[in-house]
């Protein structure tokens, strides 16, 4: 059994399905959560988090939860969608719904084409049903299933262009904690 971390002031304790270190806090203008229904925000304090700005939110998140990611719940912002996969977060946001820190990176963001220079590499299990369901889904394919002396793996783009590549690990290269 796992023991549970004392909650600070103004939170509650994570769900089971949340990762650990996940903080959930009520919101500050309702301590009490009644008037959210007792809903909470969900904080990844020490997980890592990569943020993709894609066009549709909904197909784009879709296809993330078909290929194992799982959505954390999100009421409060109707223009990100955060999801898991083991320890690492997976924001999407709306491409045009939140400001750039920078506007010059954000004319280029919003004029060129989504995901240039970025690979995000997902571990499975099952390639094969990964590579049926990105076929399915009518994704390009960049390189068809391979082995390589670590894996098997095959490289696709994802609706927004964003390059992912899928590695089913051989037995020998597969640790045991995860």
């Amino acid at each position: 059994m796992v023991a549970s971390r004392p909650a600070l002031p103004g939170t509650a304790a994570a769900p089971r399905s949340a990762p650990p270190g996940t903080v959930v806090a009520r919101p500050a203008a309702d301590p009490s959560g009644a008037a959210t229904g007792g809903a909470y925000r969900m904080m990844g304090s020490k997980q890592l988090k990569i943020g993709l700005r894609v066009r549709d939110l909904q197909v784009s998140g879709d296809l993330y939860v078909k290929l194992g990611f799982r959505e954390l719940p999100n009421d409060e912002q109707p223009h990100l969608r955060y999801l898991t996969f083991g320890h690492t977060w997976l924001i999407l946001t709306a491409r045009d719904a939140h400001g750039y820190y920078d506007e010059e990176r954000g004319a280029a963001a919003r004029r060129g084409p989504l995901g240039l220079g970025f690979t995000l590499a997902v571990p499975t299990p099952d390639l094969d049903a990964a590579h049926a369901l990105w076929r399915a889904e009518g994704l390009p394919v960049l390189t068809e299933p391979e082995d390589t002396d670590w894996a098997r793996i095959f490289v696709g783009l994802d609706p927004d262009g964003y390059e992912v590549s899928f590695e089913q690990f051989h037995e020998e290269y597969r640790g045991t904690r995860g």
